[in-house]
């Protein structure tokens, strides 16, 4: 089943499975008639979009993984997006594709995750490795810091000021500075928004 609001998309995709002898389209619709048609079909796969006018596609995915346990999803999307990408998977996503890949693997992300197997765009997957990466790391880089700069980390990650951090450990607030120009050093971090993401990377906050 194929679940997206442009027509002219939802028709390109229903000509690919046409030759296809082991798999077929059971419904292909918009948000608006999502819910109807899986109740009435109970799709194996359903090819379902992230943006649709009007319609949120992760609440309709956390509406199939609710009512429809055994349908595997499909995310069939635009967003090359670290949160979009997460918010799929935690709702049940078994494939994530881009539109730009769909028409080229569509076909082959049925199959596979018919097979039990999960399928992502090439885009996706390089995502996937640089994040995994990074995460390692941030969790060598981790152990760079002592007690003290992992405790004025966490405090800066939360949005504290220098004077704040000093009064609340007792330091002076150039000596904070210093605290902070270190810390940037060895976790080779020039600006505050990467060392909340490394923060939360390693669960400091």
């Amino acid at each position: 089943m194929h679940i997206e609001d442009h027509k002219l998309f939802r028709m390109g995709l229903s000509r690919l499975f046409e030759q296809e002898k082991t798999m077929r389209i059971v419904a292909s619709c918009s948000g608006e008639e999502a819910e109807a048609l899986l109740e009435k079909h109970k799709p194996d796969v359903v090819l379902l979009d992230l943006s649709m006018p009007g319609h949120d596609g992760l609440k309709l995915m956390e509406y199939i993984k609710d009512t429809l346990p055994e349908t595997r999803v499909i995310a069939l999307t635009m967003h090359k997006d670290r949160e979009y990408f997460r918010s799929a998977l935690a709702r049940g996503a078994q494939g994530y594709i881009l539109k730009d890949d769909a028409f080229d693997l569509v076909v082959e992300s049925v199959r596979t995750v018919m097979n039990g197997a999960k399928y992502y765009s090439r885009a996706i997957r390089d995502m996937m490795v640089e994040e995994y990466e990074f995460q390692q790391d941030a969790a060598k880089s981790i152990h760079l810091l002592t007690p003290r700069e992992q405790e004025i980390l966490k405090m800066i990650a939360k949005g504290m000021m220098n004077k704040d951090i000093a009064a609340k450990v007792f330091l002076s607030t150039r000596t904070i500075e210093t605290h902070r120009s270190k810390i940037m050093r060895k976790l080779r971090i020039s600006n505050v928004q990467g060392l909340v993401r490394f923060a939360v990377e390693n669960a400091l906050i």
